[in-house]
């Protein structure tokens, strides 16, 4: 009775947009009128086990999950000889639709109170990511951490009429 396995799948569709091709390139350059049309899609799936501990004050999950991405843009920028042999050179910024960018991982999670005076919500994650990256490789995501981590925890000193203090932190 203290003890749930559970399971999710989630999507999330996103309204189509058109972005230009190119972000930087020369002037007059008719790569500029260029475009990509996308309709990003992101999909979640989860499965873990949840339990409730010290009858019932603290809830606790471990949970296994993957996101799965398409749809995304990500920019790539390359220097380009303009004419070609000419000596003279461009930076071009290209915009490039890619599908397939996944993150997954673990995630423990722990929330309620270890005490009556001492509750505690807290969590750690260990992620792997992943994008398509020019010249047919990956690379991981950025802004996507290797690992995530955090602990609240509040501490009554309040007596039975509500007087006294609280640490939080």
């Amino acid at each position: 009775p203290n003890v749930a396995l559970y399971g999710v799948f989630s999507e999330q569709n996103d309204p189509t947009f058109t972005t230009p091709r190119f972000a930087v390139a020369p002037a007059g350059d008719p790569r500029l009128n260029e475009t990509i049309t996308a309709t990003p899609s992101t999909e979640l799936m989860e499965a873990g086990v949840k339990g409730e501990f010290l009858r019932g004050r603290l809830t606790a999950t471990l949970a296994y999950y993957e996101i799965t991405r398409t749809g995304s843009i990500n920019s790539f920028s390359f220097t380009e000889e303009i004419p070609p042999g000419s000596g003279n050179t461009a930076i071009f910024t290209e915009q490039v639709l890619t599908n397939g960018d996944t993150s997954n991982g673990w995630e423990i999670q722990a929330f309620g109170s270890l005490t009556e005076r001492l509750s505690v919500i807290g969590s750690i994650a260990w992620n792997e990511s992943s994008q398509p990256a020019g010249g047919g490789g990956t690379q991981k995501l950025r802004f996507v951490p290797e690992w995530t981590g955090n602990i609240f925890l509040k501490q009554s000193f309040l007596n039975a009429e509500g007087r006294g203090f609280e640490i939080r932190g």
